[in-house]
């Protein structure tokens, strides 16, 4: 499986060293036995271009030597055929497997994505920056999913929480901590114990327009199994002062403009 996983990641690499096309595709063919296919090259690098994303950082996170050990970790997914998914060593991106409905179905949404993504700067959807099919001789094609990694910029994690707006087996049992990812139960009971989740008047706006604005985007694409990861991490700029009358919340901005949520670790 790991020596799969590491030629599938090597040969990935080597097609970003081709030139952006406006084609559909992008085939390169490694030898004989091995091709692969990226697929809307146009499209993905409008959206690593807003984000500032290079062929030179990818080729840099996905080196695999340096990923020896997270390729060594990859799992394949409990009773599937093959899948994996793990991130690179620099915590950049994450690579994940998929099958071909799904791959079907993304590469669908790929213009309305695009486009979701041009005029919502602030949107919470998981940035894709790639999609590639892999041909071996000696093995089934495989799709090859590339992703911003959500934790690159977590310091300190506190709290994860897989989140759907459901209690219907939505709920992590016991024995876990926190850690673990959690659901929506969970959070609900956690929330009744210790009111952790504080956010500004502004920000808890901003949050809810664009989570909004973002199941409206997967609504018009007829999309309905996805859900909201919720990191919390510790805030050193928290300061909380009680003078016995009121209490005060003192935060101080991330420089980024971005939502902040704040967690009293006193």
């Amino acid at each position: 499986m790991t020596k799969q996983v590491k030629t599938i990641l090597s040969e990935t690499k080597k097609t970003l060293s081709m030139a952006e096309s406006n084609e559909d595709q992008s085939t390169m063919t490694i030898n004989e036995e091995v091709e692969v296919v990226e697929w809307a090259p146009a499209v993905f690098h409008a959206i690593r271009k807003m984000d500032g994303i290079t062929h030179e950082m990818i080729e840099e996170s996905l080196d695999t030597d340096s990923n020896s050990k997270q390729l060594f970790k990859a799992k394949e997914s409990a009773g599937k055929s093959g899948s994996f998914m793990f991130s690179s060593f620099d915590r950049r991106f994450l690579i994940k497997t998929m099958n071909t409905n799904e791959q079907k179905v993304l590469k669908a949404a790929l213009p309305y994505y695009l486009n979701h993504c041009r005029n919502n700067k602030k949107s919470l959807i998981a940035k894709i920056y790639g999609i590639y099919t892999v041909k071996m001789e000696d093995i089934s094609e495989v799709h090859i999913l590339l992703m911003g990694n959500l934790f690159l910029n977590v310091k300190e994690k506190i709290s994860e929480f897989d989140l759907k707006g459901s209690i219907i087996n939505r709920e992590v049992q016991m024995p876990f901590t926190m850690k673990d990812c959690l659901k929506d139960v969970n959070l609900i009971d956690i929330s009744k114990e210790d009111k952790f989740l504080r956010f500004r008047r502004n920000d808890m706006r901003s949050i809810c327009s664009q989570i909004l604005k973002d199941i409206t985007f997967f609504a018009g694409r007829r999309l309905l199994d996805y859900s909201l990861l919720l990191i919390t991490e510790k805030n050193p700029d928290f300061v909380e002062e009680d003078d016995s009358m009121h209490r005060h919340y003192t935060f101080k901005s991330d420089g980024n403009n971005l939502p902040t949520l704040s967690y009293n670790a006193g």
